[in-house]
């Protein structure tokens, strides 16, 4: 993440500070690895070729309790894209050319 510190502008800040990124340790929020989830979508949307989908029967649990919102890979799931893989080094690419 050097590269967000030497672009130096108030979005790239915005970044550091919201991911809870340190210099001094080089992690994010004292964890081994850091997922960006959100900017990736956003990323895909932008260029699809970054991950590797595949058309899966998913099933989202709707009902309250200890399963709530769990996603699951079921024969009588609703046949949607899945994203299985991804450029990482790509995505990152993409996601730090935006930063400035």
């Amino acid at each position: 993440m050097e590269e967000i510190k030497s672009i130096n502008n108030s979005f790239s800040k915005f970044v550091i500070d919201a991911t809870g990124y340190s210099f001094k340790t080089r992690r994010f929020r004292n964890l081994e690895e850091f997922y960006l989830h959100d900017p990736l979508a956003v990323g895909v949307l932008i260029d699809p070729s970054l991950v590797k989908k595949q058309k899966l029967p998913i099933h989202v649990e709707t009902q309250e309790g200890e399963r709530y919102g769990e996603t699951l890979e079921m024969s009588d799931g609703a046949t949607i894209e899945v994203c299985l893989e991804v450029d990482a080094q790509r995505f990152l690419d993409l996601f730090l050319s935006r930063l400035s």
